[in-house]
């Protein structure tokens, strides 16, 4: 099981850290405002490490039966740990020393490191919060689409044409869906998909197919189904593979999954 507390301190935490993260970046902050923070800087730190050590063992026990995916979880948080931790030596070395250019120039590396990793870590936290929980409803895959935040466009966003008819229906929990289309729109592009695109159609006799892949004709000059609508999804950064805790957790919500080798094109099978 999955504590909601454990996530949620580490919720804050992250949130905490992404704040100072904005403040450390802003050139419009003196030296003196930065050092002042460095204090809260470090206690972020704190209660994301002592938090995350939580949330990677429930998550650890939630995929006891998935040994691959498990694997892949222990290296996110690994990872994020670490990050959190150099940020937090960084942090207590400025102490010492007065807040010149380099020091906040390496403070603002470190931060950026950290909450490129927290971001990973909360995406498979909150994947796993809700692939532990399933709630299935019927609902129509167009509609899973069509809700959840809409980052601004940008170099750190992925974009993905759509080409979803109102006919495919499911009985899955739609936020899980939602989470895992996420993700596999993360896999794809990582794989080097340069123009994401999600389709779906029915499954006989019952059920849905959703694809994400290369769009068609994406080797054109202009970008293929210009009119159709699209679904922005902020890029995480992944040092390792996640495929196989991305279909553990679709298998633990009913959800198949499949996969090219080369992971450019992935395919959820819903019923």
């Amino acid at each position: 099981m999955i504590h909601p507390d454990a996530l949620g301190e580490f919720k804050d935490g992250a949130a905490s850290l992404v704040a100072l993260s904005d403040l450390l970046a802003s050139r419009r902050v003196a030296p003196k405002t930065v050092a002042a923070s460095l204090g809260s800087v470090i206690d972020a730190c704190d209660a994301v490490l002592t938090s995350s050590a939580t949330l990677t063992q429930d998550v650890l026990e939630a995929t006891a039966d998935y040994p691959e995916a498990a694997a892949e979880i222990r290296a996110a948080y690994d990872q994020t740990a670490a990050a959190v931790k150099t940020l937090e030596n960084e942090a207590f070395a400025a102490l010492a020393a007065p807040v010149d250019a380099r020091v906040r120039l390496v403070l603002e590396r470190a931060a950026y490191e950290a909450c490129g990793r927290l971001a990973t870590a909360l995406l498979i936290g909150d994947l796993f919060i809700l692939a532990t929980k399933p709630r299935p409803v019927s609902v129509r895959v167009a509609d899973v689409l069509s809700f959840g935040p809409t980052p601004a466009e940008g170099p750190q966003v992925i974009r993905a044409t759509l080409q979803v008819p109102l006919e495919p229906i499911t009985t899955s929990d739609p936020r899980l869906l939602r989470a895992l289309v996420e993700l596999g729109l993360q896999i794809v592009a990582k794989a080097g998909v340069e123009h994401p695109h999600i389709d779906a159609e029915v499954r006989s006799p019952t059920g849905a197919c959703v694809r994400m892949h290369e769009a068609p004709g994406a080797v054109n000059a202009s970008p293929p189904f210009g009119s159709n609508p699209v679904l922005l999804v902020r890029r995480v950064l992944f040092l390792g593979p996640v495929s196989n805790l991305w279909g553990a957790a679709a298998k633990m919500g009913g959800i198949l999954t499949d996969l090219n080798a080369e992971q450019t094109a992935v395919t959820l099978e819903l019923p």
